[in-house]
């Protein structure tokens, strides 16, 4: 999965994590998230989230 098909979100639906760093990358931030068994990252469009905070992990429904 790539990191602009996740949603991040404070209360579920998806899996918990813990956010790990935040980085501003021009356009976008990233978000790295330990997640029980490993680490991803999503792209979001403002910096609503900082490290330690817990969140949730979902995929953002398909194009079309």
């Amino acid at each position: 999965m790539r990191p602009e098909q996740l949603v991040l979100s404070a209360e579920g639906p998806g899996l918990p994590g813990t956010v790990r760093a935040v980085r501003f990358l021009g356009s976008y931030y990233e978000v790295e998230i330990q997640l029980p068994e490993n680490v991803v990252r999503a792209w979001v469009g403002h910096a609503t989230y900082l490290p330690g905070a817990v969140v949730y992990v979902g995929l953002r429904p398909p194009a079309g």
